[in-house]
């Protein structure tokens, strides 16, 4: 079996990795098309319009922010099974993942470094997630497979 949720990658403006992987999810649902513009880029703007990325005097306000259209919860288990039941159940997953062991990734076997991914399918016949990550393929962002 193959499950892939939709994802929508053309996103005007996200400052960071877990900043995209959560938007890409969010916006995946066009009725939170509203919700990004008169919510979170408000937030990225300095009052003469220049966007930066998250400093103090907002870095907490930015991420509360998304608690307003999407629910978080810690996953007590971390094996394939639990990620793909969450896929299954129509839940995007965010991971914590060694890039060393990620494939497509420019430290792949060859430096220990994490970063979050988005999951956001599974393919059974592969044995493989499929996520959205940054520095895949000699991108800044892009998407590939890993092993279960």
């Amino acid at each position: 079996m193959r499950k892939e949720l939709p994802m929508n990658l053309n996103i005007p403006y996200s400052g960071m990795i877990r900043d995209r992987n959560r938007l890409i999810a969010i916006l995946s649902d066009t009725s939170n098309q509203t919700w990004y513009a008169e919510n979170f880029i408000p937030l990225l703007l300095y009052p003469n319009g220049n966007i930066h990325c998250y400093d103090t005097t907002n870095f907490y306000e930015v991420f509360n922010l998304y608690d307003q259209v999407i629910e978080t919860k810690l996953m007590n288990e971390t094996n394939a099974s639990a990620v793909k039941r969450e896929i299954g159940n129509n839940r995007y997953v965010i991971a914590l993942v060694d890039e060393y062991y990620l494939r497509g990734c420019v430290y792949y076997q060859s430096m220990h470094k994490h970063q979050e991914i988005l999951v956001y399918g599974y393919d059974d016949q592969n044995e493989t997630f499929l996520f959205h990550g940054s520095q895949i393929d000699k991108k800044d962002y892009g998407c590939g497979e890993c092993r279960y």
